[in-house]
């Protein structure tokens, strides 16, 4: 997407990471010192602290590093206030930030839409109906923290409540009242992602000044894209929804201290065999040209997405809307039978028991330096460490061999203390700085001082969150454990 558009679209994007860059460095590759390196690591990192949380979890930390400016990703953290449970996603948006900015504000709602009964449909519905009359509100569906450097889009605001209110009321008028959880996560991607569609739809039937503004935005979203991995967890009952190509994965430890990493995010990509006969099978006598150089026709690498509306449109609308904005040249070559793209996601049904320690979403940037072992090793080994974090406490009733055993872990947690009270700031530096002969800060600093039109050619947006769980919570109430069944 061109960068006159994009500026025109987002007046108010943040230049903090720039200004940032150019008061160390000036605008030239140096070396950081070692605070410097810290204070880009901890930029935008957030943590649960004094969050009151629904049971089996225990707390989340949340880091991101930006490669793009502004940065793409985005993640959430919310709790369903109406429907139940919690929402954790990583969004990895391309092509700017615009789509995955709107999913980011609209997505839990959707979420907790897709998941109400029908008693608590109609509560909203009536809710939303006396709002209207006076200074139309939306009903608080979700409770959410942002993170530093988040923002709102005050205009888009109007335009969300607009299209969520005519989910609820299609939500009421279903005759589907199925209890699926997982086709309920399903339903709630794709009504988002066609949402998003109809809004850039529009601006091709309102072109007066008082719109433009709006227009620009709703087409932002539509022509941007992202990838997204959302969890759900609901009591004992984890679902793992995931488009395109972010990571997931849940991490034990048996009885023996033996841990171990689940996958629970399907990776929507050339690679995955499964994925390509869908495509092919849906563009028949397209084999040549529907994925080529590994990319949805030859130009989007995720096979399946969120917005990016430039391979879903039909033809003649399409094009209308990129002469009109001259925008043509995102056109794609071998355009014949939309839509080649889909919002729908892949859902992982996990039931949790004492044994699941942790779980961690993240974007795709993080696993081109790590796999998803690396990247559990790591948060195990901060665990471990994190011990030497806390002070030592001498209760008065301790024996001298009791005192000798927590000094000798406590040492041991030493040698493994970490420079990072944030466990997903911890993987995002060893991502980035680590060698065969441990964390090389020349490495670290290397990478963290490239500049912004540098950066996104070396790597890209990061975004780790890590969550844990209570588990003597899941050990008391887990249905499996009661069973006697494991996960």
């Amino acid at each position: 997407m061109s960068s006159y558009f994009l500026t025109r679209a987002y007046p108010y994007l943040s230049y903090q990471i720039r200004s940032f860059h150019l008061q160390v460095t000036g605008g030239v590759k140096t070396k950081l010192t070692p605070q410097q390196i810290n204070h880009v690591l901890r930029l935008r990192e957030a943590s649960s602290a004094e969050v009151e949380l629904p049971p089996p979890i225990k707390s989340y930390e949340v880091s991101q590093l930006a490669a793009n400016f502004p940065i793409e990703d985005r993640c959430i953290e919310a709790q369903l206030l109406r429907a139940g449970g919690m929402l954790f996603s990583v969004i990895d948006g391309h092509g700017g930030p615009a789509c995955g900015q709107a999913i980011s504000e609209r997505l839990a709602d959707y979420v907790s839409v897709a998941l109400m009964d029908k008693d608590g449909l109609d509560r909203i519905a009536r809710e939303m109906d006396a709002s209207a009359q006076s200074n139309f509100q939306l009903p608080q569906l979700v409770s959410r923290r942002l993170h530093p450097g988040d923002y709102l889009v005050s205009g888009q605001r109007t335009v969300h409540l607009k299209w969520l209110k005519n989910y609820v009321i299609d939500r009421l008028n279903s005759k589907d009242d199925s209890s699926d959880i997982s086709q309920k996560l399903k339903d709630a991607f794709v009504r988002l992602d066609n949402d998003l569609s109809s809004c850039g739809l529009e601006s091709l039937d309102e072109n007066d000044q008082a719109t433009e503004q709006n227009n620009l935005e709703n087409l932002a979203s539509s022509l941007s894209g992202a990838v997204v991995c959302a969890a759900y967890v609901d009591d004992c009952d984890l679902y793992v929804a995931s488009t395109g190509d972010c990571s997931a994965f849940i991490a034990s430890r048996d009885d023996e201290d033996i841990w171990t990493t689940k996958s629970l995010a399907a990776q929507h990509t050339h690679e995955n065999k499964s994925e390509m006969e869908r495509i092919l099978k849906d563009h028949p006598g397209e084999e040549a040209t529907v994925v080529t150089a590994e990319r949805l026709l030859g130009q989007l690498y995720p096979l399946r997405a969120f917005g990016d509306c430039q391979y879903k449109w039909p033809v003649a609308k399409l094009k209308a809307i990129l002469k009109n904005y001259q925008l043509m040249h995102l056109f794609p070559n071998g355009y014949a039978t939309p839509p080649y793209l889909t919002a729908e996601p892949d859902v992982v049904h996990h039931r949790l028991i004492g044994h699941n320690k942790f779980m961690m979403l993240s974007s795709d940037g993080l696993f081109d330096f790590l796999d998803e072992r690396s990247a559990g090793e790591l948060v195990i080994e901060h665990m471990s460490g994190r011990r030497a974090l806390q002070p030592f406490v001498v209760t008065p009733h301790s024996t001298l061999a009791e005192l000798n055993v927590r000094l000798k872990k406590r040492s041991v947690a030493q040698s493994k203390k970490p420079d990072d009270s944030n466990v997903a700031t911890h993987v995002i530096r060893h991502a980035l700085g680590s060698t065969v002969e441990g964390l090389d800060v020349k490495k670290l600093s290397q990478a963290l001082s490239a500049s912004v039109e540098e950066a996104r050619y070396q790597r890209d947006d990061m975004t780790v969150q890590v969550v844990f769980f209570d588990t003597d919570y899941l050990r008391m109430f887990s249905p499996m454990e009661s069973s006697g069944k494991k996960s």
